[in-house]
This record gives C-alpha cells, structure tokens and sequence, in this order.
C-alpha cells in the first residue's frame, strides 16, 4: 500500500461553552471562541454550538448530537458561574471522555465554578479532566491536545488495554 493511499483520522472534539444568563456572557463568549481558534490551530476537528448554553436539557442533547457526529471526547467549557447540575447531569447521560475547562480570567467566576465543578465530579466518581487556563497558554493546549488524542485511542482500542480511566489524571 503506498503513502498516498493512507487517510489519517481527523480528530474530533466537542465543545460546549456553558454560563448562566445573568453572569457576564461576553466573557464567556470571548472563551468560546478563544479555545476553538486554539484548538482548531493544532489541527483538531471542532464540533461546537451556536452560541452559549444556559439549560441542562440543551447540554445533554449537544452532548448527544457531538458523540453523533462522531466526536472523539467533549470538553465543557465553564464560560462563567455555572450550575454544576448541569455538568454533572450531562457527563452521567452521555458516554464519552469528557474534559471541563476553566479559564483563568478572575472577572468570569471560571475557576470558582470549575473548583466546584471538579469537586462535584470527583465526588460522584465521574471520569473527567480538568483544565485550567487561558486558550492563549501553549502548555494548556499540549494538554489538551494530550487528551484529545488519548479520547480518541481509547475509542479506537475501545475493549482493548487502553482504559478510559488513563484519562483521568490531575
């Protein structure tokens, strides 16, 4: 078989920018389309919504539709305050590797709902990586470049050595 005939996998991953309606959305905006640029620059396939998330259904059915589109892993974007029911709800409904993000921008109340976020997760045994950061930092986009990548082997050797918990390292 020559060279040419090889097709790599693009890499898919989802992101889901979540806030709450009152909090400062632009701020949460602006991390939404910051780490899609960032993440598009690395060479990975986004798969991402119009617009923020504000409701837990609307969560979980993005979720749904990305594992459709054939994503790799979602990462939830903590765009400002959240509510963590939201996040815990939708990792506990859809099957595949999640990550949570919080940006490092102390004006969006981001790491607060990630720490609390994370805590919930951890809490309730829920598989997950966290990342904390700004989509501008180029050791947080090799981690989660890093993860994206171990997202999509664990889905390839689904069954295999490779375990999902692996992932789930802080």
């Amino acid at each position: 078989m020559s060279v040419e005939n090889v097709s790599v996998k693009k890499k898919k991953v989802g992101l889901i920018t979540l806030s709450l309606p009152k909090e400062k959305t632009d701020l949460a905006e602006n991390l939404d389309q910051n780490a899609h640029k960032s993440l598009i620059s690395t060479g990975f396939d986004i798969i991402a919504n119009d617009g923020l998330i504000f409701e837990t259904d609307h969560c979980i059915a993005a979720a749904k539709k990305y594992v459709d589109m054939g994503a790799d892993c979602i990462i939830i974007l903590l765009g400002t305050w959240v509510f963590t029911p939201t996040v815990v709800d939708t990792i506990k409904e859809v099957d595949i590797p999640f990550g949570t993000w919080a940006e490092d921008n102390p004006g969006s109340f981001s790491l607060t709902a990630g720490g609390i976020v994370h805590g919930s997760l951890d809490e309730f045994g829920l598989k997950h990586r966290f990342f904390y950061g700004s989509p501008g930092s180029e050791k947080l986009i090799k981690e989660t470049s890093s993860f994206i990548s171990a997202a999509s082997a664990v889905l390839e050797k689904k069954g295999g050595l490779i375990k999902w918990a692996f992932m789930n390292r802080d």
